[in-house]
């Protein structure tokens, strides 16, 4: 028989809540706002979206909660998050006394890793790199099957790898990170001033005659157009990012990289320039044939993670056990 798991995940804008199989197959599914008006808010909203998710299959063996954060592993409490009020709330406890079931918590980055690897674009493989590029950039990394997550649980802050100290200032305070340079909000910054510098190009025209409305999407689809502004934005940061996917390369070693989130979609036009740069700067020769690949599970990652999350953590199945596994 097949296990059920609720997988739930806890963005700044929605939460996304759904009952797993544990062939990965999403079986029922809904989504609300994410209210931030105070963490008991928050809380209460997550709750209600597990209820319904119970009442429609009441057979669930437990709960996985990933969450856009930094997240104490063992404690099953984040620690900090820049777009949700729930900085030092023992999250985990929260929902296991509330509903009686099997509870964890993880970044959301590290839950959408573990789906990918055991479901998604990576199932063949059990030492990846997950990179999110979206409006900021993170990451997930698994080795040997499993999600590393360091001495604290706060491993795979992949964006905050520092690429060029006298780049722009990041949000988190440092210079040059590679959030800074190659995100889509960097792409969109670059953009912007080059547009409003002078720049001739159809970006500020599907923008709507705003600079301010340029955005990462208004530059790719212009790309795809031919815009050439546009190719020199998207090269430039997808070179940033292939410095950045070298040095992970160069540490972990892994079989694969796979890039998720909106900016992923450019494909090639990101995508190409970062494979060129990274085969520029692996040491070893044989790591030069590491794939860059999109994530296939989209949207829908963070919760098939979280719920595999929770498969694993009842005991239910051995995660990502691909052909470079060491066990």
């Amino acid at each position: 028989m097949k296990k059920h798991l609720i997988g739930v995940d806890i963005g700044g804008t929605k939460i996304m809540g759904g009952v797993v199989d544990d062939g990965g197959n999403l079986l029922t599914s809904l989504k609300k706002p994410t209210p931030t008006t105070n963490a008991r808010v928050l809380i209460e909203a997550v709750k209600e979206v597990i209820g319904e998710l119970l009442t429609r299959d009441p057979g669930v063996l437990g709960t996985g909660l990933g969450v856009a954060g930094l997240v104490d592993w063992e404690e099953g409490m984040v620690t900090f998050s820049p777009n949700l009020p729930l900085k030092g709330v023992p999250l985990r406890e929260e929902v296991r006394s509330f509903f009686g079931l099997p509870t964890f918590v993880d970044n959301d980055a590290n839950v959408a890793a573990l789906g990918e690897c055991r479901y998604g674009a990576g199932e063949r493989s059990s030492n990846l790199v997950f990179i999110i590029l979206g409006t900021g950039i993170g990451g997930g990394i698994i080795v040997d099957g499993k999600i590393y997550r360091g001495t604290r649980g706060y491993a795979g802050e992949i964006g905050h790898m520092v690429i060029d100290p006298r780049g722009p200032l990041c949000g988190c305070g440092n210079h040059g990170c590679l959030e800074a340079l190659a995100s889509g909000q960097a792409i969109a910054v670059r953009a912007r001033e080059a547009v409003a510098g002078g720049r001739a190009s159809s970006i500020l025209e599907l923008a709507g005659g705003k600079v301010e409305n340029i955005t990462a999407k208004t530059v790719t689809t212009a790309t795809g157009k031919g815009d050439v502004l546009g190719r020199e934005i998207l090269s430039e940061a997808g070179r940033m990012l292939g410095i950045g996917l070298a040095n992970l390369v160069n540490v972990f070693d892994p079989e694969i990289i796979i890039a998720g989130g909106g900016l992923a979609e450019a494909g090639e036009l990101i995508l190409g320039p970062a494979r060129e740069e990274l085969e520029k700067r692996v040491m070893s020769p044989d790591s030069r044939r590491v794939e860059i690949v999109q994530a296939k599970l989209g949207a829908e990652a963070g919760v098939i993670g979280a719920a595999t999350m929770a498969l694993e953590g009842i005991g239910g199945a051995a995660t990502c056990q691909g052909s470079g596994s060491n066990n």
